[in-house]
């Protein structure tokens, strides 16, 4: 084997678990934010479970490095036996004098919301340990405007009136 196909190997390798880490982020931020709303749904349960089984599936391909303990990739099989089958869950009943009635849910939804982000959080731990997590020192791209990114360009390019149109920026004629 050459080794620029290995080195695009590598490449695509690193390239794949980065794109699974944001997605984990995103959805844990969205998970943090449904937490501290109360308002954690049986969809976000779904989401977080099937992100941990992609960010799983290629970490364990590292399972054998030498800087991986044997419990640094966390075992995910209460997420897999569930995966793909349904399960009866209480449900409010409609009828008068209540009683208990069941509805079929995906079996996912058994799952505690906080298993769920502890092993996405071992997951992460490993990453980082892999050394797939950037660096403290990195620089994160950013590539969201601010109105102060706004006002600079404009200011640049001589158009201080547009400056003035900009929200907060009129003096006092509101």
């Amino acid at each position: 084997m050459s080794r620029s196909y290995d080195d695009d190997g590598d490449t695509r390798s690193k390239k794949l678990i980065h794109d699974r880490q944001q997605r984990l982020e995103s959805v844990l931020d969205i998970f943090s934010q449904q937490a501290a709303s109360v308002e954690l749904t049986a969809e976000m349960k779904r989401q977080i479970a099937v992100v941990i089984v992609n960010n799983h599936r290629v970490l364990s391909n590292y399972r054998d490095e030498s800087v991986i303990d044997d419990d640094d990739i966390p075992d995910i099989s209460p997420i897999r036996q569930r995966l793909g089958r349904e399960t009866k869950l209480p449900a409010p009943s409609a009828r008068r004098g209540g009683g208990q009635s069941y509805r079929e849910r995906p079996a996912v939804d058994e799952l505690d919301y906080w298993y769920l982000e502890g092993v996405a959080r071992q997951l992460e731990a490993a990453s980082k340990k892999l050394g797939f997590w950037p660096s403290a020192k990195d620089t994160v791209h950013n590539d969201r405007v601010g109105e102060d990114d706004l006002k600079a360009l404009l200011e640049t390019r001589g158009q201080s009136e547009a400056v003035e149109n900009l929200p907060g920026e009129q003096g006092g004629d509101a």
